[in-house]
């Protein structure tokens, strides 16, 4: 008899993660050197949409069971195995505004954040399982509801023996 699976809590992206992410003289930079007059801090934005991003790529295979508080909390929850690639999104971003150029560094990451996000759109990227399954698993790309009845579930890669637990 298989073991149930009982999956890890998804983990909201914070300002803090940001700034512990670059240096501070970096960060007040993008907070609030590089505004113009009536301007805000845009941290708390770019972080909504580079979420909204990822768990767009998520949910669109139908293929992942979606935390139950998506779309209800602010900001929204992520799985644990993402979040790292998150924020160092959110913070190519928040550089993009101070119109430096990206490192080599940077450059791979974003080609690499791209192919996580096809890969998650085509259901074949590792995904860990919510402990707060929703009752949808998401809007799958044919337009219709994957219902998920019970409890969490962790993502198989097909062709594979085994399980994914976390990243890679």
């Amino acid at each position: 008899m298989p073991l149930p699976l009982t999956g890890v809590p998804w983990i909201a992206v914070g300002l803090t993660d940001v700034q512990n992410a670059r240096p501070g003289v970096l960060v007040t930079a993008f907070q609030s050197t590089a505004l113009g007059p009536g301007q805000t801090d845009p941290t708390t934005a770019i972080i909504q949409k580079c979420t909204a991003e990822l768990l767009g790529a998520v949910g669109y295979s139908g293929r992942y069971v979606m935390d139950a508080s998506q779309g209800l909390v602010t900001p929204d929850v992520v799985p644990p195995n993402l979040f790292d690639a998150l924020v160092e999104k959110i913070c190519r971003t928040a550089e993009g505004r101070l119109s430096l150029p990206w490192t080599d560094a940077e450059k791979s990451d974003e080609r690499s954040y791209k192919t996580m996000l096809d890969r998650l759109r085509e259901g074949k990227w590792p995904v860990d399982a919510t402990n707060n399954p929703g009752n949808l698993a998401a809007i799958s790309s044919q337009g219709g509801a994957v219902a998920s009845f019970g409890g969490a579930r962790r993502f198989f890669a097909p062709g594979r023996h085994g399980f994914f637990g976390g990243g890679l």
